[in-house]
């Protein structure tokens, strides 16, 4: 069948799809007001034949671009995209919803997190949240200062773990997709030290440790980049993307890797830097608050440098005080503050935690 949805007044798109446990679908992606031309999350559902069953839009006064839509186990809807504040501030935004489409809550990834949305893989083997993206952080001074990392999700949003790729060059992860073993395969594209963009293809256990990681260049092609993997019989993985050949055309790319990411047996198994956000932890009460929020927090071993910072939800900075390792708790006066949502974001040199205070 061929199906099109749609109002001649807005523009709307898709951007994402999968099918539901009903053999049915669902469908994201923006729809826009020609007037005002604010974006929304644009959503369908329709049945086994493309026949529409509900349609719903989510978002506000920002510009929202829905990229990935997945069926939970319990039939709930886990949709992912970007929410957009303007000033550059790219938020990552994910939306829980019921079969029918009706919102039952969302959250929004604030502090390093503004660099551009997020994507998301069907729910995990155990019905959670893998979600990938990069970071607008500095791990290592002097590298690119968008890292980009992956993060498994708990049912209710929070963050169970999250491992971090930082090297010197740019970066991108492309696609994440789990194994039988409940481990997953990472792949994309890495600039090297000659400022060739390489096929990257990285491996993570289920707990977010990692296994290893390649770079591979096709002949002396300067531009070579990975799109997707999978699995093989023999333990080993097929992956293909693109490269340029000699007369700078491009060529389609396929690459058999053995079951430790070679393309030739015994080459070097790479390590990389792993970040777990359980290490810091942070707590606001009361919360919601009026007058005064006590602010609570430890921090991992061995890091000095503390910076508590309160944004609004435009992303602007209100508050920013230097802290010392050994301080553990401090008032944070509110009379100043109007009525509404921030996010006070705690950060060391490695690591960072943000959560949201309701100002009454």
């Amino acid at each position: 069948f061929t199906r099109t949805y749609g109002d001649s007044s807005k523009w709307q798109a898709f951007y994402g799809s999968s099918q539901t446990q009903d053999s049915g679908y669902v469908m994201i992606g923006l729809q826009s007001d020609t007037v005002n031309y604010d974006n929304n999350y644009f959503v369908i559902k329709s049945d086994k034949n493309g026949t529409m069953l509900w349609q719903q839009t989510y978002g506000g006064i920002e510009d929202n671009n829905g990229t990935r839509i997945y069926e939970l186990e319990n039939h709930n809807l886990i949709l992912a995209g970007v929410k957009y504040f303007g000033n550059n501030l790219y938020y990552p935004w994910l939306v829980i919803t019921d079969s029918a489409g009706n919102l039952i809550f969302e959250k929004q990834f604030y502090g390093s997190y503004d660099c551009g949305g997020t994507r998301i893989t069907p729910p995990t083997l155990d019905d959670h949240i893998i979600m990938w993206g990069c970071l607008d952080t500095v791990i290592h001074p002097g590298y690119y200062p968008y890292p980009n990392f992956i993060a498994k999700l708990d049912s209710n949003l929070n963050v169970l773990w999250r491992t971090i790729y930082s090297i010197p060059n740019e970066l991108d992860i492309w696609f994440v997709r789990q194994l039988a073993d409940s481990s997953f395969i990472l792949v994309g594209e890495a600039v090297d030290s000659t400022f060739t963009e390489k096929g990257w293809i990285a491996k993570v256990d289920k707990n977010g440790n990692k296994q290893w990681e390649h770079l591979y260049q096709y002949g002396s092609s300067f531009f070579n980049e990975f799109r997707d993997a999978q699995q093989t019989s023999d333990g080993g993985y097929i992956v293909c993307g693109g490269t340029l050949n000699a007369q700078n055309n491009q060529d389609i790319w396929l690459v058999k890797l053995d079951s430790n990411g070679c393309l030739v047996q015994g080459c070097v198994i790479n390590t990389g830097t792993v970040e777990i956000v359980d290490q810091m932890q942070l707590q606001l009460f009361p919360n919601p608050a009026s007058d005064y929020c006590t602010i609570t927090f430890d921090i991992p071993p061995r890091e000095n440098k503390v910076t508590l910072t309160v944004f609004d939800l435009q992303g602007r900075e209100l508050v920013k005080e230097k802290l010392s390792s050994s301080d553990h708790q401090l008032e944070l006066p509110l009379q100043n503050f109007a009525t509404g949502l921030y996010v006070i974001e705690l950060r060391t040199d490695n690591y960072f935690i943000n959560k949201k205070l309701l100002k009454q």
